[in-house]
């Protein structure tokens, strides 16, 4: 096989290579897609929260979860397993709840905590839920 010959190999070579790549990539993607709306889509005490964060100064989409210690946020849309806000009960201050309207079954609860403060809208029912959460925490805790 001359050189010529091998050269005129190689740039298929190359494309097989890149199109294993690519497929392994998407494969792996969808795999972690697969496991978060797994995660997410356990309704064990979740439950759809907008969220006001301050940082980036807008509202994010998510689902939030408390359990034992923590309050968990995580958003709607991304590829992270881990929560993206977790708010440690004994940190959280409730400074308002605010119901938004007539029509809408909403409320507005604004939680401060070391972390920032945070404004999470949700429905009556589960920021009832919420509020018994914090109001309910053992003394220390």
């Amino acid at each position: 096989m001359s050189v010529d010959e091998a050269m005129r190999g190689a740039p298929i070579q190359v494309a097989l290579w890149l199109a294993a790549a690519m497929l392994t990539a998407v494969v792996i993607l969808s795999a972690v897609f697969l496991v978060r709306l797994w995660i997410l889509s356990d309704r064990n005490g979740r439950f759809p929260v907008l969220l006001f964060w301050p940082s980036r100064g807008r509202w994010i989409h998510g689902s939030g979860k408390y359990g034992r210690s923590h309050l968990e946020w995580r958003r709607l849309y991304g590829i992270r397993l881990s929560a993206d806000l977790t708010l440690a009960r004994r940190d959280i201050d409730l400074e308002e709840v605010r119901h938004l309207s007539d029509e809408a079954d909403q409320q507005m609860l604004t939680l401060a905590t070391s972390k920032g403060t945070y404004s999470f809208v949700l429905s009556s029912g589960d920021a009832s839920g919420v509020i018994s959460w914090i109001d309910s925490a053992p003394p220390g805790e």
